[in-house]
């Protein structure tokens, strides 16, 4: 079995895992709606964006250098050495010595400024002793991952080789549930409630709940083909 078709099966296992995590996310807005109050900064961070980007100029160059970077630094990561990094206006290139799935999918998988805005306030916790306000952290979060988020969307919407190299349903399973995953860490941790160990066990829940009804629908469709067929014999 080759290394594609491996992919493709298992982007076929996690089909039913983005599923069973698309239903916790249901489950979890009618929760972060009654915390709605400690989730407001964070949502207005993100609206911000998205009715904000369409007035700033050079935002996708932004997009490219944080795209190109992770790409350097998951390359860096695994060891792998940088022979050349480019970024243009809407478009850019890395040149690695040896890459993967995960180098490749990096930048969809990794919110590099989130992750930056999360490194300042820690280093600045640590120097002066005292986080971020609260309120204007949150507001870079979510302003921050909503960029992701739309960034993420308009790479999609056109053909990308880091995309069709692994196989377009293996990649886009992996992203969306890094994506959910960011997403829920935020708004849990902010909103307080619920803690990410009982989202995990919702989550497992979910997700056998999924495959056992699967399993029912499938053994269904062969029992019925089984009768056909011997109807026909």
């Amino acid at each position: 079995m080759g290394i594609k078709t491996a992919k493709f099966l298992i982007g076929v296992l996690l089909v039913p895992v983005c599923i069973g995590v698309t239903l916790v996310v249901i489950r979890l807005v009618g929760i972060w709606l009654r915390e709605l109050e400690k989730l407001i900064p964070l949502l207005m961070g993100a609206i911000a964006w998205l009715i904000g980007y369409r007035f700033l100029d050079g935002w996708e160059r932004a997009y490219v250098l944080a795209h190109e970077l992770t790409h350097w630094l998951a390359a860096f990561l695994f060891g792998y050495r940088l022979r050349r990094i480019h970024v243009g206006q809407k478009s850019g290139f890395v040149e690695l010595e040896k890459t993967n799935f995960v180098v490749d999918l990096a930048p969809y998988l990794f919110p590099f400024y989130t992750a930056m805005i999360v490194a300042v306030g820690a280093i600045t916790g640590l120097i002066i002793r005292k986080w971020w306000y609260p309120p204007t952290f949150h507001f870079l979060l979510g302003f921050s991952l909503a960029f992701h988020f739309k960034a993420t969307m308009a790479a999609l919407g056109t053909k990308q080789s880091d995309i069709t190299r692994h196989g377009c349903l293996f990649s886009l399973t992996v992203i969306y549930l890094a994506t959910a995953v960011w997403f829920i860490a935020a708004l849990a941790i902010i909103a307080g409630k619920p803690s990410l160990l009982t989202i995990g066990r919702w989550t497992v829940e979910e997700v056998m709940m999924v495959l056992r009804k699967l399993f029912l629908l499938l053994a269904g469709l062969v029992r019925q083909a089984w009768s056909w067929a011997q109807a026909l014999a």
